[in-house]
């Protein structure tokens, strides 16, 4: 909608396409305190098969081997990662990040402001 016109032809002077967000750092912390959450709170979510016994964070399971390796990659890769994905503007979608693109409305009044609203069940 937003790239064909039917928003008006200002959409992207209202809604600017994105720039290259913020890195999010700290990884290991968040590891850290999600493996501490997911197994004291969240285990019943998990088979025991990915995550070991549930209550104690098992340093030898390979879901928490893997996160402690994995993310931090993740993490260092991903100002090159957003570089990539805002490379082409033709290709940079209208939507807000956090919210599911079926909640969200946009339309033109009668003196073709953009509004926005959402609505979600």
């Amino acid at each position: 909608w937003g790239k064909c016109g039917r928003l008006g032809r200002d959409i992207e002077d209202v809604f600017p396409p994105p720039t290259t967000p913020p890195l999010f750092m700290g990884t290991a912390k968040r590891v850290e305190n999600f493996l501490e959450f997911l197994y004291k709170c969240g285990s019943c979510c998990v088979p025991e098969e990915i995550i070991g016994k549930h209550g104690q964070v098992n340093e030898s399971e390979w879901f928490v081997q893997t996160l402690r390796q994995v993310l931090p990659e993740v993490e260092r890769a991903q100002a090159a990662v957003s570089e990539y994905l805002l490379r082409d503007k033709a290709y940079i979608g209208f939507t807000h990040q956090n919210m599911n693109t079926d909640n969200a409305m946009f339309w033109r009044d009668e003196d073709g402001h953009v509004c926005a609203g959402f609505i979600d069940w």
